[in-house]
């Protein structure tokens, strides 16, 4: 999957799919790849951070566009590393 910025496109993906009212559907729009190898998702999400500009606006307007009954709220918009202290103490990023 084509990588923008730092945002979690999977994570948006997936939760755009269960918040709609007709999750098959969705989930076969937002899964298509057209002819020439270009990803629905990414161009959509692409043109709405175009439109609404960086930051959590353009995931709020998502909601909108699609009529959703939820919102999707990112956990948060700054970089960040993931690791975990496993039981034997040692460290996994």
């Amino acid at each position: 999957m084509k990588k923008t910025g730092f945002m979690p496109l999977e994570d948006i993906r997936n939760s755009i799919i269960s918040l709609s009212e007709n999750e098959e559907d969705m989930e076969r729009l937002l899964r298509l790849k057209f002819n020439n190898g270009a990803d629905f998702t990414d161009m959509f999400i692409s043109a709405m951070q175009n439109i609404n500009g960086e930051g959590s606006k353009f995931i709020e307007n998502i909601s909108k566009v699609f009529n959703m009954t939820g919102k999707i709220l990112p956990v948060t918009l700054d970089k960040m590393n993931i690791s975990a202290e496993l039981e034997d103490r040692n460290s996994n990023r």
